[in-house]
């Protein structure tokens, strides 16, 4: 009866210590490094990295597209060349029109009374 009690408490303890074990084996596999908790951390970085480089290969479509008709479009040409360079036609004059220094450039002309 004693040798019962003797291996029934080794027994007990044993599951204990397996248990304990276990359970920090667990707590290890969810928030140590290279846990789960790392995981979902490295999912989430590599889903913004994706959406990333989709906007980058978008814009990047969208400039080799410009480029393009930068190649062939006079219209293009000579749009940029007006607008961005500030160029005009042989025989054209560019007109220049200040605002006055109580205006603020792009505010609505309200005559005064």
């Amino acid at each position: 009866m004693v040798k019962k009690k003797s291996v029934f408490k080794i027994k007990s303890i044993l599951v204990v210590v397996l248990g304990v074990a276990l359970l920090i084996m667990l707590i290890q596999a969810m928030i140590g490094p290279g846990g789960y908790q790392e995981g979902q951390k490295l999912k989430g970085k590599s889903n913004n990295l994706i959406r990333r480089i989709e906007a980058i290969k978008s814009e990047n479509k969208q400039l080799e597209n410009e480029i393009e008709r930068l190649k062939t479009d006079p219209e293009e040409i000579e749009k940029i060349a007006r607008e961005e360079l500030g160029m005009v036609k042989p025989g054209e004059h560019k007109v220049v029109i200040k605002p006055n220094n109580n205006e603020k450039i792009g505010q609505k002309y309200t005559p005064s009374e």
